[in-house]
């Protein structure tokens, strides 16, 4: 009987912290920004991990002249950084950059990872540089950019675009993937 009680009481704990969990991380996404990125594909498909995107932010490399409150030069590669984002027109772009988290809770800002720095530019990794896709999407969107860039030329583009949910605490999360004002997920 105790070995049952015991058992029993196992699952529902782990049920408990599960549940607590998922609350947890959807009470976070409910709260958050929602923001625009522009960005461009880099790799479409890993035999690993099935169909998806991996993206290039136009944020990821930014001015090192943005950071408010160190020398770019400290910056060391896995140094946290917040950067903060301002809309301009369509997107969302970078108008200051902190090693230490902004005081001022008005702003929006990202929360990354100093990848490298280079000459007058740092790269940042934010952990939103993956979008999975279904296979069906995927496709689409592969077919779909390699005609419009026979058609246009690379000068004539169309950027994809991400929303991502920003929370206060500056975790992004993928949301959206939009091309030609056609939203996938």
């Amino acid at each position: 009987m105790n070995k049952k009680i015991t058992f029993v009481s196992i699952i529902i704990i782990q049920l408990i912290f599960l549940g607590g969990m998922a609350l947890f991380h959807t009470l976070e996404f409910s709260r958050a920004t929602k923001i625009l990125l522009e960005t461009e594909p880099v790799d479409p498909f890993s035999v690993f991990r099935g169909r998806y995107i991996n993206l290039n932010y136009k944020i990821s490399t930014i001015p090192a002249t943005l950071f408010k409150d160190c020398i770019p030069r400290s910056l060391e590669s896995n140094d946290y950084v917040y950067v903060v984002l301002k809309k301009k027109e369509k997107f969302w772009e970078p108008i200051a950059a902190y090693k230490n988290r902004p005081e001022n809770t008005n702003f929006t800002f990202l929360r990354g990872k100093v990848y490298y720095s280079y000459s007058h530019n740092i790269r940042i990794k934010y952990g939103i540089e993956s979008f999975f896709l279904s296979e069906e999407s995927a496709d689409e969107i592969e077919r779909e950019r390699i005609n419009a860039a026979r058609q246009a030329g690379a000068e004539n583009r169309n950027p994809l675009a991400v929303e991502v949910a920003v929370t206060k605490e500056g975790r992004g999360y993928p949301v959206k993937l939009f091309w030609r004002d056609k939203e996938y997920r």
